[in-house]
Order: structure tokens, then sequence, then C-alpha cells
């Protein structure tokens, strides 16, 4: 009974895997189609969309032209009236350019002259300037070497004073040595003529 069980049982599952591999084909097959009937629709809009999209680029693509042409003409005649007021902007600034030079020039030679002016003033200044210096350097240093003459005679007049002092000091004492060894020697003669009387 087992056995007929389990073959009952393996029978149906195989049953029920074919049913199943059967309805999952069925719905695969039935898929496709759909698929494919979308795909023919979806080619088909495709179609008639690519047609409307060229009949309406076509049309664009002529309006397009006629309106290049017309923004050719008017661009044409916009460069002819852009270049007349082109050229007359170009010389009324070429004017305007001479106009700024001549004055320009003409300020730089003002500015020059003052300059050149101001230069040979602030020149004579420094040249008053330098020989009022020079000539106080000049009293200021004869100044300066009176009072180094001045110094001089004055160091060498108390050098000569103590040379004097000095040979005086050295007289004196000579003296005074010459006038001691007279009194010594007048003392020892005394002496001994007080010991002759005395003998």
């Amino acid at each position: 009974a087992l056995l007929k069980a389990r073959e009952e049982t393996e029978v149906k599952a195989r049953e029920e895997a074919e049913a199943e591999a059967k309805a999952r084909e069925e719905a695969m097959m039935k898929a496709r189609e759909e698929a494919e009937a979308r795909a023919r629709e979806e080619e088909a809009k495709a179609k008639a969309r690519k047609k409307a999209k060229a009949e309406a680029q076509e049309e664009a693509m002529e309006k397009a032209e006629e309106e290049a042409e017309v923004k050719v003409r008017e661009e044409a005649q916009t460069k002819v009236k852009k270049k007349s007021e082109a050229e007359r902007q170009a010389a009324a600034e070429e004017k305007a350019r001479e106009e700024k030079e001549k004055q320009a020039r003409e300020e730089a030679k003002a500015k020059r002259i003052v300059k050149e002016q101001r230069l040979a003033e602030e020149t004579w200044i420094i040249e008053e300037k330098r020989l009022a210096e020079e000539q106080q350097l000049t009293e200021e240093a004869r100044v300066v070497e009176q009072e180094r003459l001045a110094e001089e005679a004055r160091l060498s007049q108390i050098a000569r004073l103590a040379e004097e002092k000095r040979l005086a000091d050295k007289v004196r004492v000579a003296e005074q040595k010459r006038l001691d060894e007279e009194a010594k020697m007048i003392e020892i003669a005394r002496l001994a003529e007080e010991a002759q009387l005395a003998e």
C-alpha cells in the first residue's frame, strides 16, 4: 500500500509539474504574442510619427528657409547701416583722438615749460644754498684754524714758560747746592781754625 501510495504521489507530482510547465509555456507564448502585437503597434505608431515628423520638418525647413532669407536681407541692410554708422563713428573718434592728442601735446609742452622753470629755480636755490654753505664752512674753517693756531701758541707759551721754570729751578738748585757746599767748606775751615787755636 505504501509503494502504491508513493507511485500515485509521484505520478500526481509529475502531472502537476507537466501542467505547470504547460501553463508557463502557454503564458510565455501569450506574452510573446502580446509583445509582438505591441511591437507591431508601436512600429506602426512610430512610422506614423516619423511621417508626421518628416512632414512637419519639411514645413519647418521651408518656413526656416523663408525666415533665413528674410533674416539675411535684414542682416545685409543692418550691416550696411552698421558699416555706415561705424565709418561715421570712426571718423568722429579719429577727429576726437587728434584733438585729444593735440591737447595732450599742448598740456605736455606747458607742463615741461613749468617743470623746466621750476627746475631752474630749484637749481638756482640749491646753488645759492651750496655757495652759502661753502662760505659758512670756509668761515668756520678759518675760525677753527685761528682757534687751533691760538691753542698752539698758548701751548707753546706754556711749554716755553715750563721750560724756563725748569731751567730756573735747575739753576736755583745748582746755586743752592753751591751755596751749601760753600757753607760746608766755611764750616769745615772754621772748625779747623778753632781746633788750631785750641791747640
